[in-house]
């Protein structure tokens, strides 16, 4: 049964708040406001819905993202574009998170649905001209890590624009980046469509891989 939160938490997040992960260190215009994470919006079981909002700019040459995380216990994460254009960085760590074995750059427009794959880490970036609206539901449980992108300043890769091209640069403080793949979200899975799959992964595990979710 689906219901609305009566509580919903807003997290917003400066410049100043993405220092320790940028490209480029921006002393300036610090406070100027890069996202927004509406928590709580709607309930179904012991899942919650969520509503991020990205705006449209450059921090240096560096297109707006989040912070970048990883989930505890590398679980899966539904989400939906519902205004703008994004790009979601995944990726996955080899025996430790200095080095990444796997990444993806995924480009994803307003109506696509972009499933986490199981154990990847995340970035979402506005890839747009206009403000990035994204909706996603998780498990009520679900903690978020968002440690190791401190200490490797960022993801694997930084997504830049310059000259009006997409550009992606490695991030040279990881021991190994591994080779970036540019893709697409397939549709949707029908047995993932229920959305049991956020609450039984282990269930789903074999259409929880990158590539079921990617082309």
């Amino acid at each position: 049964m689906e219901k609305t939160k009566k509580h919903p938490e807003i997290t917003t997040r400066s410049i100043s708040d993405l220092q320790d992960v940028l490209y480029q260190q921006e002393s300036n215009d610090g406070k100027r406001i890069v996202y927004q994470v509406w928590r709580n919006q709607k309930a179904k079981d012991d899942l919650r819905y969520d509503i991020t909002i990205i705006f449209p700019r450059l921090i240096g040459k560096e297109l707006a993202k989040t912070y970048g995380h990883y989930h505890l216990n590398g679980e899966s994460e539904w989400y939906e574009i519902l205004n703008g254009q994004a790009i979601f960085l995944f990726q996955k760590p080899a025996d430790n998170y200095l080095k990444i074995k796997e990444n993806y750059a995924v480009f994803a427009k307003r109506g696509d649905k972009v499933i986490v794959p199981l154990g990847f880490g995340m970035t979402m970036i506005n890839k747009g001209r206009s403000e990035l609206k994204v909706g996603n539901w998780i498990k009520n449980d679900v903690k978020n890590v968002y440690t190791p992108y401190k200490k490797m300043h960022g993801a694997s890769y930084y997504c830049l624009k310059e000259e009006n091209q997409i550009k992606f640069v490695p991030n040279p403080h990881y021991q190994k980046n591994g080779a970036l793949k540019i893709v697409k979200p397939r549709k949707v899975p029908p047995p993932l469509r229920d959305l049991q799959f956020l609450v039984q992964p282990l269930k789903y595990k074999k259409l929880l891989t990158a590539e079921s979710l990617f082309r």
